[in-house]
């Protein structure tokens, strides 16, 4: 296992995951405004926004968090981002949804555990100056 809990070679597929969302977002958001010159999926075109937001973004965000958290269980925002983006355009807009629901459930507990440690160490979150983390 690499530095960040999880070995580099298996947060690749992650990655992948985010990446379609964000060439189906693409695809979708040409295909509204009129650009596009290639037939998208018809949910590219409708969930062109939880695409491009909530999977793409949602998955490497969350993805960059999860190696900053260290922990295994910190994996689950990527993976229920990217998840959730495949869901979407398969045409399980429910699964979906709820996928990208947990992700932001498990990125927002990942949050809540990184600022719960650094500040029992005594780090604040910004000092007046802007210097940052102190």
């Amino acid at each position: 296992m690499g530095a960040g809990g999880l070995a580099p070679r298996w947060r690749f597929p992650l990655l992948v995951l985010g990446f379609v969302a964000l060439a189906s977002g693409i695809a979708g958001g040409l295909t509204r405004s009129g650009l596009a010159s290639f037939p998208a999926p018809q949910a590219s075109v409708a969930l062109h926004g939880a695409l491009m937001v909530s999977a793409f973004f949602g998955t490497v965000i969350s993805l960059e968090r999860a190696v900053a958290l260290g922990r295994l269980w910190g994996y689950g925002a990527p993976l229920a981002s990217g998840l959730g983006g495949i869901a979407l355009l398969a045409g399980a807009t429910a699964a979906g949804l709820w996928l990208l629901a947990a992700s932001a459930a498990n990125r927002q507990g990942a949050a809540f555990y990184l600022e719960r440690g650094l500040l029992r160490e005594g780090r604040t979150r910004h000092h007046r100056d802007g210097s940052g983390w102190q």
